[in-house]
């Protein structure tokens, strides 16, 4: 899904039509951009979860993290909420980092 709007955004902002049949790589090297946005969300979740461990034990945002999300209790139908923790631990398994 964010793939799909990354390319929508990269056709607005060059102002090309899905009619006129040009790849998204190819609109990608002419506007310049090196890197996907879903590396960027990656790299940020990363950069938040170094700032967060570095807090005190005390802290509720590290609190939150190490304990709270562990411990779902709540059975919905569907499938499962996808939790920060677990973005987390596949975006360290993608950097090759593990867990």
């Amino acid at each position: 899904a964010l793939e799909t709007w990354e390319a929508r955004f990269l056709r607005s902002i060059s102002r090309t039509s899905m009619l006129e049949r040009i790849r998204t790589e190819d609109i990608r090297k002419k506007l310049g951009m090196q890197t996907y946005i879903e590396e960027e969300v990656r790299r940020a979740r990363l950069r938040a979860f170094g700032h967060v461990m570095k807090m005190g034990q005390h802290r509720f945002p590290r609190i939150v993290l190490t304990d709270a999300l562990c411990n779902t209790k709540n059975a919905r139908c569907g499938r499962p909420k996808a939790l920060w923790i677990s973005c987390l631990k596949a975006d360290l398994k993608h950097r090759g980092i593990g867990v």
